[in-house]
């Protein structure tokens, strides 16, 4: 995998973004009855996979539009407790019928997902199905400046690829496990958030709680995000940040948000709060509070850079809080001879040269300034 070129790397980890819904996101054994693509792709992500049940149980168990022998064959090969996934191609009765089939088969706590957009390659989200709080929520951010027309046309390309290829494009995605007398309490974010609900001050438990898996970053150690909806809400309460390609990077996540609650002594407007810090098979899990807005690029325009700027600038400014400022000698030429050389390097041949230097001359003029996180987003 270390060799892999990233073009072809990404494509085959977001084939099993679907992971991150499972209570371990890296399976040591699977038994996958699926086409090559699919099998590729698991092979990518677990310790071993095998075609047909040897009598060793397996952790995880996956198919393609199984029928009642081959259910049979993934439910006894699989442990106590072990997950189950499925993909369904349209098929007359929908979700509903993926659900009885596969509690016939006798699996238990089965969710639907439908991957959005429907044909696309690389999912951007996959939406639970009969949860209308996590699908108002996806509705409500293709409505943004920017968000909607960009995915509609991603959506007709896919559509028209998949025409081409003679390729299923919709499907329904099944999570389930396997029949068992006990539940382990990291099957699914959503249980363990509801154990802790009232610890961590969210409120009355929620009658229903949804989990809606945000996917589709650029490259393959871009992060994944569970939001967890209490339903019928359209919004977000807890986000759940995962991803085991760059695992460091949100641990750094969750030391910089306790470091900032710590400084303040609490919350921070505009910053999350910590609820849970928590790690299964070497995958950091993050759970904090969510903060719902709108893209910067959905605000942004030339009469309104400037005011933005300003506001983004104080924000980051009252982070600092009381820390201990630092001597220019200690900052200057780590952080800001850098960015003015590559500002140089970059845009030299097409700003004002007076306006470059003034701008220089102010910035190596400022003096002691204290540290603050950096959110490089």
């Amino acid at each position: 995998m270390r060799d892999t070129p990233e073009r072809e790397l990404n494509p085959r980890l977001r084939r099993v973004d679907w992971r991150f819904l499972l209570p371990a996101p890296r399976p040591q054994r699977v038994l996958c009855r699926a086409g090559a693509a699919l099998t590729e792709a698991v092979a990518s992500i677990a310790g071993e996979v095998v075609a047909v049940g040897s009598g060793e149980k397996v952790d995880l168990v996956v198919a393609e539009d199984p029928d009642p022998r081959t259910l049979a064959e993934l439910r006894d090969a699989l442990r106590p407790s072990g997950a189950c996934y499925t993909e369904w191609h349209p098929l007359l009765g929908g979700h509903r019928r993926v659900e009885r089939t596969l509690r016939d088969a006798g699996f238990v706590d089965v969710t639907c997902y439908r991957p959005w957009p429907a044909s696309a390659v690389l999912p951007a989200y996959w939406i639970p199905l009969s949860a209308p709080g996590a699908a108002a929520y996806v509705r409500s951010r293709g409505w943004l400046r920017g968000g909607r027309v960009r995915r509609l046309v991603a959506e007709v390309r896919q559509r028209a690829h998949g025409l081409i290829q003679g390729r299923r494009a919709t499907r329904i995605c099944a999570i389930a496990r396997g029949p068992s007398d006990t539940v382990s309490g990291e099957l699914d974010p959503a249980a363990w958030l509801r154990e802790h609900w009232r610890e961590w001050g969210l409120g009355p438990i929620p009658e229903r709680l949804s989990t809606l898996l945000v996917t589709g970053g650029p490259r393959s150690v871009s992060k994944v995000v569970l939001l967890i909806f209490a339903e019928p809400s359209p919004i977000p309460l807890v986000a759940v940040p995962r991803v085991n390609q760059a695992a460091a990077g949100v641990r750094r996540e969750g030391a910089a948000l306790a470091s900032l609650a710590a400084r303040s002594g609490g919350s921070v407007s505009g910053v999350p709060r910590i609820l849970v810090r928590h790690e299964i098979d070497g995958v950091p899990l993050l759970a904090e509070t969510a903060l719902v807005g709108r893209p910067l690029e959905s605000l942004l325009a030339p009469r309104r850079l400037g005011p933005w700027s300003t506001k983004v600038t104080d924000w980051l400014a009252g982070l600092a809080g009381g820390a201990v400022a630092l001597p220019a000698v200690h900052w200057r030429d780590a952080i800001v001879e850098p960015t003015l050389s590559r500002f140089v390097e970059v845009f030299g041949g097409v700003v004002d040269r007076g306006l470059l230097r003034e701008g220089e001359t102010i910035v190596r003029a400022i003096g002691a300034l204290p540290t603050v996180p950096e959110q490089r987003d």
